[in-house]
C-alpha cells in the first residue's frame, strides 16, 4: 500500500484491489461454517466533485470514477475483510442491508445485482419464501456474462434447498 501511495500522481485513476471476506454460511454445517468470498474493489481514487459513491447498501464507485474521464487499474494488494462470521452480526446488517436495499429498489427497480442483495439478505433473516422470489428476479436479469450471477445462482439454489427442507 505504501508503495502504491508513494507512486499516486494526479491521474484520475481508481485503483482495485482484492478483498477476501470469511462470512458465515447461512445454512452452516459440521466442518463447513464459513466460506471466502472474493471481490475486486476499487479503494484508492482521486478525490475530485464528480466521483461519488453509488448505491445506498454495498457501494461502488468504479462508475464514478469511468463517468469522470478516469481509468481502472488493478494492483497485486489484498485486503481481508473480517466481522463477518458472527451469527448475530451478520443479523443485525441483514436487517440493515435489506432497510437500504429495499430503498434503492424503490428509485430504480430491477437492478440484478440489488435484487441479489435483497434475496441475500432475507435468507440470513429466514425469509426463505421471499428471497426465492427476488433472487429468481436477479438470476432473469443478469447479463450471461455478469460475474455476480453464477452468486446469484448459488444464493437461489440454497434457498430453495432449504424450502424443500422445512417442516
Amino acid at each position: 500500500m505504501k508503495k502504491l501511495v508513494d507512486s499516486l500522481s494526479d491521474e484520475n485513476i481508481g485503483y482495485v484491489m482484492r478483498s477476501i471476506s470469511v462470512t458465515r454460511l447461512p445454512f452452516p454445517t459440521p466442518g463447513q461454517e464459513h466460506f471466502e468470498q472474493v471481490a475486486y474493489q476499487v479503494r484508492v481514487f482521486r478525490r475530485h466533485p464528480a466521483i461519488r459513491w453509488q448505491l445506498r447498501v454495498f457501494e461502488q464507485i468504479r462508475p464514478s470514477v469511468r463517468l469522470a474521464g478516469g481509468t481502472i487499474r488493478d494492483t497485486d494488494i489484498i485486503i481481508r475483510h473480517t466481522g463477518l462470521d458472527d451469527a448475530e452480526t451478520i443479523r443485525q446488517k441483514a436487517h440493515r442491508n435489506l432497510r437500504l436495499a429495499l430503498l434503492q429498489d424503490a428509485e430504480w427497480p430491477d437492478d440484478p445485482y440489488n435484487l441479489m442483495y435483497i434475496g441475500e439478505s432475507l435468507i440470513y433473516l429466514g425469509r426463505l419464501q421471499e428471497a426465492v422470489a427476488y433472487l429468481e428476479k436477479s438470476v432473469a436479469l443478469f447479463p450471461p456474462a455478469a460475474s455476480a450471477l453464477g452468486k446469484a445462482i448459488s444464493l437461489l439454489s440454497a434457498a430453495r434447498h432449504h424450502l424443500d427442507y422445512l417442516p
